[in-house]
């Protein structure tokens, strides 16, 4: 093998000149034909704003260290709520998706409303390439017998196959700086695109509300019940205190007086840690209703006009340098292995 001129080389692709632009032209075709044939889909974007008031932690003070010992951790956010870096987990979680899955939409192109397990299991428009290979048509279910195991999902031969495309159609970003989150949703009909979209965001603020409740929810059942824990010893000691004073009116040793004093310091004590839990629960109950998440919708969903595939103008640029670049290529490696040869 030996060192190439560079000279040479370009005398020898200019006299190659014509196949290349008959290579040229071939992939134009193809490209031109692939641009032409792969379905449209269309894209609906929604942006939100997720509010978050700001308020102290419901537990807080001498009862933060009650509540750690709980289970309760005192690292958690001030308002309670699921972070907006972790919404792209529940958009990609399988509740989610079989949620979606089994919602029934009106195809204007079929003129017939399907759920969208059976629109991606026989309905969905594929590109001529994937076509060729013999990919499309129905995905039946499977044959064999399921096997039900308790605490996990189970899913179809379909499903895992609509959970994938969902899983490639559905997306959700979040900007860490500024909080703005945008949820994209791409399908074959612009009109169900919009509805699905509107679903995942709904689907999110239910989820983001719900989490938020439950949590609270926990944290008051256990101030509740430390409330009532505290107002049971209190009642019993002030009860205690009050009948040794009832039966030690004439007595005044300073044994019973120590013992009075004892009684008096502890029922103070109880007194003290019983109202502060009942403050802390009132208001832990105003927090829970003002701290509610609220999503503000800045981009609303919009049913799109413009298709988002197939991008036609890139898919012909890339063809068209595949081929410049395979027929260049090709005929660089022939005059390199040429010497050899002979």
């Amino acid at each position: 093998m030996q060192s190439i001129n560079l000279y040479d080389l370009l005398i020898e692709l200019r006299a190659k000149l014509k196949w290349i632009i008959i290579t040229v032209g071939v992939f134009v075709m193809i490209g031109l034909v692939v641009a032409f044939t792969n379905p449209k889909e269309w894209k609906t974007r929604i942006v939100l704003i997720p509010e978050a008031t700001q308020g102290k932690n419901g537990l807080s003070g001498a009862l933060g260290g009650i509540a750690s010992l709980a289970g309760f951790s005192g690292s958690e956010s001030s308002t309670g709520t699921i972070r907006p870096e972790l919404y792209p987990n529940i958009i990609t979680s399988t509740p989610f998706l079989l949620a979606m899955m089994s919602q029934e939409y009106y195809f204007k192109s079929l003129d017939q409303k399907l759920s969208i397990v059976d629109y991606f299991s026989c309905h969905e428009k594929m590109p001529l390439l994937s076509r060729l290979s013999g990919a499309g048509g129905c995905i039946e279910d499977n044959e064999f017998e399921n096997v039900e195991i308790e605490g996990a999902i189970l899913l179809s031969k379909r499903e895992h196959n609509v959970s994938r495309k969902l899983g490639e159609r559905v997306n959700i970003f979040v900007n860490k700086e500024s909080g703005i989150i945008t949820l994209n949703v791409e399908m074959q009909d612009p009109q169900v695109s919009a509805q699905m979209a509107i679903f995942a965001k709904e689907y999110i603020e239910r989820y983001v509300v719900n989490y938020y409740k439950q949590n609270k929810l926990r944290q008051l059942e256990f101030i509740e019940t430390q409330v009532a824990i505290k107002k049971s010893e209190f009642s019993k000691i002030d009860s205690l205190l009050a009948k040794y004073k009832d039966q030690n009116l004439l007595l005044n040793t300073e044994k019973s007086r120590v013992y009075e004093s004892q009684l008096q310091s502890e029922r103070d004590l109880l007194f003290n840690v019983f109202s502060s839990l009942s403050q802390q629960l009132e208001e832990s109950r105003i927090e829970y209703n003002k701290n509610i998440p609220v999503f503000t919708e800045v981009e609303p969903a919009v049913i799109p006009i413009n298709r988002s595939k197939p991008r036609k103008v890139i898919i012909l640029f890339i063809f068209t340098f595949l081929g410049g670049f395979l027929s260049v290529s090709y005929f660089v490696i022939q005059k390199i292995r040429k010497p050899s040869i002979n």
